[in-house]
Order: C-alpha cells, then structure tokens, then sequence
C-alpha cells in the first residue's frame, strides 16, 4: 500500500472506512463483507473482509483460522476471475460494528505465475464460500487530488 500515491492510498482508505459503515448492523454469525477495490496500476488489487462471528467459539483455533481461510479463498478466486491481476494484498478484520476485539490477517498473493493447479485449488475452495459470484455493485469513484476548498470571503 505504501507504493501507491498519497492520492490513491486517501481512495483505499475511504473505501476501507464505507465498506466498514455498511457493514449491516443486524447479522447472523458469521456474516462476511468482502470489498474489492483495484490499485492505482490496475495490476494489483486489494480485498478487504470484514466478519461477523459467534463468539461463543473459541477465537484462536476456531475463529481467526477461518477468517483466514476465507481471506485466502477470496483472493485466490479473485485471481481466478481477473487474470490480469499479478498481485493481490488481503486485509481481514472483525467487524467494529459487532467486535470490540480489533485484529487483523493479511496476505499477499502474488500470482504472476498463476498455474492451472491454483485455478482449481482455489475454484474447488470457492464451492462453500461463492466468493465474487454475486452480482457485483460497481462504484465508480471520483475523487479530487486537490479538493475544492469554499473560503467564504
């Protein structure tokens, strides 16, 4: 992240913080919240997860192994659906809405070498999670580097 511009990384940083508020505020266990948002070089892409889990379960070997299972599962079957992608970098958190708990998981996949092995292992991975086949909502976000500042004289 710290190679995009300032601009970009103030676009990344704004859609963390929507795809944070719209997370619903009544959800069962283990409800997800997945947000794509592409680099500035159209190369990369970072996913952001956000879950909702049931804390009754234990968070160390139940919890966060799944959160990072799904992470991995959404990035690998991103690559799978736009194969020009040769980097993704995954954040996942727990939902701030439902958690008072803050921790994350990353990973970064670099996929250049994207074999037909990686399809399938993360295409068979996808079965129980349908990451990315939903109908998509695209946002188209317009953003100036130098906003317009109202002085008011």
């Amino acid at each position: 992240m710290a190679k995009e511009s300032r601009f970009y990384r103030r676009i990344l940083s704004n859609g963390i913080i929507q795809s944070v508020n719209y997370f619903p505020e009544i959800a069962d266990d283990y409800t997800r919240q997945v947000r794509l948002i592409m680099s500035e070089d159209n190369k990369s892409a970072y996913v952001f997860l956000q879950i909702k889990y049931n804390e009754q379960d234990d968070y160390e070997t139940v919890v966060r192994p799944k959160r990072r299972q799904m992470l991995n599962i959404a990035c690998g079957t991103l690559k799978n659906k736009h194969s020009f992608l040769k980097k993704i970098v995954g954040i996942a958190i727990n939902s701030p809405k439902h958690h008072i708990y803050a921790d994350q998981d990353y990973i970064l996949l670099d996929c250049k070498k994207w074999t037909r092995e990686d399809r399938s292992h993360y295409y068979n991975l996808n079965k129980d999670y349908n990451f990315w086949k939903q109908k998509n909502e695209l946002k188209i976000v317009n953003s100036y580097e130098y906003p317009s500042v109202n002085i008011g004289f």
